[in-house]
């Protein structure tokens, strides 16, 4: 298999350029309604691959939820279409050993709690959030309720997001950009969320060269990104995604995270990790492992905590 080291939001232009040729686009999208389908919990690069597409096939799932922005596309576009009705997939069926991670005993519980209490304390009300995908992002959710008027900009959608927008923790109230809204580009979770997404326009899916643009996020004002790392070394080269030759991770959205809310008016770019790895060696250390790619520079390390 091929890996490109890319971030995610300059995916199109490498489909722009002919760079990644794509013959076939297979989308998974709501049956068709007055002339439009919805992509449903999963927007991402899905308009790109279709425009840089010869033939698109469409899977209809009537389970699918029709979610708002900038998930509509004309049936027109679609050449083929396939009927492929099931329940939509849940957390536990996508990343099992992430949810075993979440909901078993982990030894260092108590040092993402206090973790997570850290980064709160530089969360202030009315500020916008944006989340990495890692378990130690998601151990901060259940502080969240101690603050008020947050606005949501992320990639992913999730049930512990979801109960933060119902109790009027995420209003968006104070939003720059996409005020009101919630701003994601794909979903997951289980049957609560997927109802609540279907047809809400308080949460738009849009493309993932969009929400990880970071000119669109320095647009946005206070805005807090989190991200998660597995290694740092004393000069602030972090790893994210690698550890030696070995990689735990993918194209993503970590380093636009962090510069988008660089630039931003009032933002914040926070990286966490465990000091100490599950296995007793520290996280912090002289200098990176060989063959450890640096997804963070030195440069964009603002300061230790």
């Amino acid at each position: 298999a091929d890996y490109t080291p890319i971030s995610i939001a300059s995916i199109p232009r490498l489909l722009e350029q002919k760079k990644l040729p794509v013959d076939v686009a297979i989308i998974k999208c709501t049956p068709p309604h007055k002339g439009f389908i919805s992509l449903g919990i999963g927007v991402e690069h899905t308009h790109d691959f279709m425009r840089s597409a010869s033939v698109v096939i469409a899977e209809v799932n009537s389970h699918m939820p029709w979610t708002e922005g900038k998930s509509k596309i004309l049936a027109s576009e679609v050449d083929w279409w396939v009927r492929h009705d099931e329940p939509m997939p849940t957390t536990e069926k996508l990343w099992p050993d992430l949810v075993k991670v979440m909901t078993k005993g982990d030894p260092q519980k108590n040092v993402e709690e206090k973790m997570a209490r850290n980064v709160i304390n530089l969360v202030d009300d009315g500020a916008t959030i944006k989340f990495g995908w890692s378990p130690l992002t998601f151990s901060i959710f259940p502080f969240l309720k101690e603050r008020k008027n947050l606005g949501l900009h992320t990639d992913v959608m999730t049930d512990a997001l979801v109960y933060l927008m119902e109790e009027g923790v995420i209003n968006n109230s104070l939003k720059t950009v996409d005020r009101g809204r919630t701003v994601v580009s794909q979903a997951y979770g289980g049957r609560e969320l997927y109802e609540f997404l279907d047809r809400n326009p308080a949460v738009e899916f849009h493309p993932s060269s969009y929400v990880n643009d970071p000119q669109v996020m320095a647009r946005i004002d206070n805005l807090v990104s989190i991200v998660g790392a597995l290694k740092v070394d004393l000069t602030g080269q972090i790893a994210t995604d690698s550890i030696a030759h070995n990689f735990y991770g993918s194209v993503w959205s970590d380093v636009d995270s962090i510069r988008g809310a660089r630039y931003s008016k009032g933002g914040k770019p926070i990286v966490i990790l465990r000091s100490m790895s599950l296995q007793g060696r520290s996280n912090i250390v002289f200098a990176l492992p060989p063959g450890t790619g640096v997804a963070i520079t030195r440069s964009d390390v603002r300061h230790w905590r």
